[in-house]
């Protein structure tokens, strides 16, 4: 039976820049990536809008997140990374939530500042009807850059330091209440990729291997991973239907990142074979919170909120439309470290929003804690570990 030292299961922004950080570490040559679709669209990184933010609640995920804009500003032009800000629309409640983040923010590195809808309309005209908004918060750094360029440099990095890739592979089963684990495989077919991303595994097994450490990075999917041994991740996938639209007569290139919480989308400028484009994306609620990659039409589900937010989208050319998929948890935080009382088994899911916005240095302190036992200078994580949602502290590990 073959031997794995570290097994990263997903191989999206999480599980690419984990073993990324661990081939910089010297110890590539230990670690393998499984992943149902590791080069395909049907991950939820390949189909993310890519939007960075630094403006949270909580301190440490503030920190993360300026780390990881410092990484991405360096290869900037290899990422596609555009600092344009984030602009957040807010509603009343959710107004005085962003004064509080800038307020904190500002001592970390954020600057900012709360507009009134009048202020908005003025600043940036593009935007029509602001009557739902009780004020907004401009905040930088933030903007965005081109997940899919992001992950390949993760995975070419981490192939260069020696990490082996098993795409088209799906983990069924995991056994064993320590290391080493004995993982079950399923061989997945190029066509049979959505099938498996949806549907509950079929039980059949073309491979089995032995893991010495596991780490759960399957992101939305990572829930389901966690059943395999034996855990309830409190962990909830969604998604987001995504629209690219091409509209001659408007022009978001010098427009933040845009989050619309009253109307509930967000949209930025976007290019399609070089030209410019605007990406529209909005909540798609699915009551039973599983993996849909069905899309319904613009006009149907989204064209109604962004007209009213951007009157010059009406009668804009819809390019293509998707389906993006996400995980939050409970908190909305993060869940990295070990897992409770299930020694050699690791979280590094439910990046949600953060997926990009602090994913890099999420990977960056996690690689340092796995080799050397200790978090990275400043980015202690031991608040996101999963302990938190346990109700006695017994579990904790």
């Amino acid at each position: 039976m073959h031997s794995i030292p570290t097994l990263i299961i997903g191989g999206g922004t999480a599980g690419a820049s984990l073993a990324c950080a661990l081939a910089e570490r010297g110890i590539g040559n230990e670690v393998t990536i499984a992943d149902v679709d590791l080069f395909g669209t049907h991950g939820s990184n390949a189909s993310s809008a890519g939007g960075v933010q630094c403006l949270f609640a909580n301190p440490l995920d503030v920190r993360l997140a300026l780390a990881s804009v410092e990484f991405y500003r360096e290869q900037a032009a290899k990422f596609g990374f555009r600092e344009h800000g984030s602009l957040w629309l807010c509603d009343g409640d959710s107004l005085d939530r962003a004064r509080e983040w800038l307020e904190s923010g500002r001592s970390l590195g954020v600057s900012g500042e709360i507009l009134t809808p009048s202020d908005v309309r003025s600043r940036f005209p593009v935007i029509g009807d602001v009557g739902d908004l009780a004020g907004t918060a401009l905040s930088v750094p933030g903007g965005f850059l081109l997940p899919h360029r992001l992950r390949i440099h993760y995975l070419n990095r981490a192939q260069a330091g020696g990490v082996s890739l098993l795409d088209h592979w799906q983990v069924v089963a995991v056994e064993g209440a320590k290391p080493p684990f004995k993982v079950s495989l399923k061989r997945i077919g190029p066509r049979a990729v959505r099938k498996a991303l949806t549907d509950p595994a079929d039980g059949h097994v073309d491979l089995v291997i032995q893991a010495g450490r596991i780490v759960n990075a399957a992101g939305p999917w990572a829930a389901r991973v966690a059943t395999l041994y034996g855990r309830t991740l409190p962990l909830v996938p969604g998604s987001r239907q995504m629209f690219l639209l091409r509209q001659p007569a408007l022009d978001l290139q010098n427009l933040p990142v845009v989050m619309d919480g009253p109307q509930d989308i967000a949209f930025r400028a976007a290019e399609v074979d070089r030209k410019p484009c605007i990406l529209v994306s909005g909540e798609k609620p699915d009551p039973e919170n599983r993996i849909n990659f069905a899309t319904r039409p613009f006009d149907e589900s989204l064209k109604a909120r962004a007209v009213r937010r951007l009157p010059a989208l009406n009668g804009a050319e819809v390019i293509r439309g998707w389906v993006s998929h996400d995980d939050t948890s409970a908190d909305g935080r993060p869940i990295v470290g070990a897992v409770p009382a299930l020694s050699g088994i690791l979280n590094f899911n439910a990046l949600s929003v953060r997926q990009i916005s602090a994913a890099h240095a999420l990977a960056q302190s996690l690689a340092q804690w796995m080799t050397s036992g200790r978090w990275a200078e400043g980015l202690d994580l031991d608040e996101l570990a999963e302990w938190r949602f346990a109700r006695a502290e017994s579990v904790r590990p």
